[in-house]
């Protein structure tokens, strides 16, 4: 299966010079496993197509605006086994 978000781009209110807007990027992410009576293994990717971009964006507080950036590409396995 896969999963595919869209963000848009973003404006900060009371950002008055643009400083905080951000583009608008896609990620894609792909999931895929076997399954039995008794165990699970997933194959998982995220980010796949390693897309960098801007979450959430707050003004300063103090000397440093915050951030919250999007996960780089990342690969795992799940598994799991019943007794």
């Amino acid at each position: 299966s896969g999963v595919i978000a869209y963000r848009g781009e973003t404006e900060v209110p009371g950002d008055t010079t643009g400083r905080l807007d951000s583009d608008d990027f896609t990620t894609l992410d792909l999931y895929t496993g076997l399954r039995s009576a008794s165990w699970s293994l997933q194959l998982f990717a995220k980010n796949v197509t390693d897309e960098d971009g801007v979450l959430a964006r707050a003004p300063a507080t103090d000397a440093y605006n915050t951030l919250t950036l999007v996960a780089p590409r990342t690969y795992g396995i799940t598994a799991s086994y019943n007794f």
